[in-house]
């Protein structure tokens, strides 16, 4: 099996192959319209490269969990499953070249270059392997800095349009939510009267009662850049309990990540 993890590697890194994968994504990448909120919005559906998929599933086999049809969930089990300590270089190498040619959206980039990045941590901590991911699996210096404008300039223009809510509405909108039965109803309410992001609710974090019943402990946050998970306990706003917190967050269903980044791109 490592010899066919090494061929498709190696056949991945060759520049004659990386122009046919993008052409292939190039070439089935449509636009689209879509649903939101009753109005009908024009976007693009990215291709697909089929040689890229065919050659993972020629070792992984045709189903196995988290491929959903696409490169990026079946490129990271691969790497989970077959990279070891003496092909982990030349599949980073190869990682760096393949990954622009499936994904030309620097946002996705980012997102599936982390994705890898974290599981090559996880798989060799505190090594110079994932220093070495770290070092290569990433957008450019130049592409991270309009990122992060283009980010600014949504954030401005959304907050442009805000507008101001009195905490009494605040409160009325928990009161209401927090006797839905659907689990978005109670995710939102949670996202209320915690404050806790979206992702940290569906993903991220777990809620344990605090010492007082008003307040809540959440272990672990997004975006959270220290050594270890982070505990903090928070108020509870609207009146609610702990237990009403807990109970809301467990009526909510388990994602697999590759369902939760699908629904971030689109």
């Amino acid at each position: 099996m490592q010899t066919k993890v090494k061929e498709f590697f190696d056949q991945f890194s060759d520049p004659e192959v990386l122009r046919s994968v993008r052409k292939e994504v190039e070439d089935t990448t449509e636009d689209v319209v879509r649903k939101y909120r009753n109005q009908d919005i024009k976007t693009t559906r990215r291709g697909r490269s089929q040689l890229v998929l065919d050659g993972i599933h020629d070792i992984l086999g045709d189903e196995h969990d988290e491929c959903n049809n696409a490169e990026g969930p079946c490129l990271n089990v691969l790497v989970r499953k077959y990279m070891t300590k003496k092909n982990a270089m030349k599949i980073i190498q190869a990682l760096e070249l393949l990954l622009p040619n499936l994904y030309m959206k620097t946002n996705v980039l980012a997102q599936h270059f982390s994705i890898l990045v974290k599981t090559i941590h996880t798989k060799f901590p505190d090594s110079n392997i994932s220093a070495e991911a770290s070092k290569r699996l990433h957008i450019s210096k130049e592409a991270s800095i309009l990122r992060r404008k283009d980010y600014q300039a949504q954030v401005y223009r959304v907050n442009a349009k805000l507008r101001p809510m009195l905490d009494s509405q605040v409160l009325e909108v928990i009161n209401k939510l927090q006797y839905e039965r659907k689990w978005p109803a109670l995710t939102l309410c949670v996202a209320l009267a915690v404050g806790s992001r979206l992702n940290e609710i569906l993903m991220v974090s777990t809620y344990e009662p605090a010492e007082h019943r008003n307040w809540i402990t959440v272990k672990g946050i997004a975006k959270d850049r220290g050594v270890g998970e982070k505990t903090i306990v928070k108020p509870i706003v609207g009146g609610l309990g702990s237990d009403d917190i807990i109970a809301m967050v467990r009526s909510v269903p388990s994602f697999p990540r590759p369902t939760i980044l699908t629904w971030i791109q689109e």
